[in-house]
């Protein structure tokens, strides 16, 4: 998905982060889907998860302390995880880089144990053209960026997570740029 991230990707990248902490509880089994390469945010987390799992294509599969890497193409490959077996899967600014976000969000509820909770982060559609102009300009990543196949707003990103689960909550972040959403498993 990405290209080259420079300090402000970084930035963003941690303020994601910041949103998704709190939902989060100590012990509990982490699946992150598009982890990328250097799966930074299962890094982060290692130390209060009793278990992470980061799925992508372009991650190297091995095994990392208490993490668990798995190279496969989230579009059409089953993650490879037991049924109900994880208690959190994060996705953050992922969703947007899918033609279909079907086959996902069905393997997701899959591996979700009932009660678990999805936390998901991505762009809305006002924040299309800020992108690519700083894209353009590399104040962003240009290969991430217009990699993007769909901008959700608020009613089709529901749309699309509420066939499988129920919406906790749905806020948006920096300045409606960005929206996060937690569903859980009933």
């Amino acid at each position: 998905m990405g290209g080259r991230w420079n300090f402000i990707d970084d930035y963003l990248a941690g303020i994601r982060t910041n949103k998704i902490k709190k939902y989060i509880p100590k012990n509990s089994l982490l699946l992150d889907i598009g982890c990328y390469s250097d799966f930074r945010l299962l890094k982060e987390l290692s130390k209060y998860v009793k278990k992470g799992y980061g799925v992508d294509l372009e991650v190297e599969e091995k095994q990392h302390k208490n993490l668990t890497l798995f190279k496969i193409d989230i579009t059409k490959e089953k993650i490879p995880l037991k049924d109900n077996s994880v208690d959190v899967v994060t996705m953050l600014a992922v969703i947007e880089h899918l033609h279909s976000a079907t086959f996902i969000i069905s393997e997701i509820h899959r591996v979700l144990r009932k009660g678990g909770v999805l936390l998901l982060t991505t762009p809305t559609p006002q924040s299309k053209p800020i992108l690519e102009f700083g894209a353009n300009i590399g104040i962003f990543d240009k290969v991430g960026t217009f990699d993007h196949k769909c901008y959700y707003n608020k009613k089709k990103l529901l749309g699309v997570l509420e066939q499988k689960f129920e919406i906790i909550k749905h806020k948006y972040f920096e300045f409606t740029l960005n929206q996060f959403v937690v569903c859980k498993k009933c």
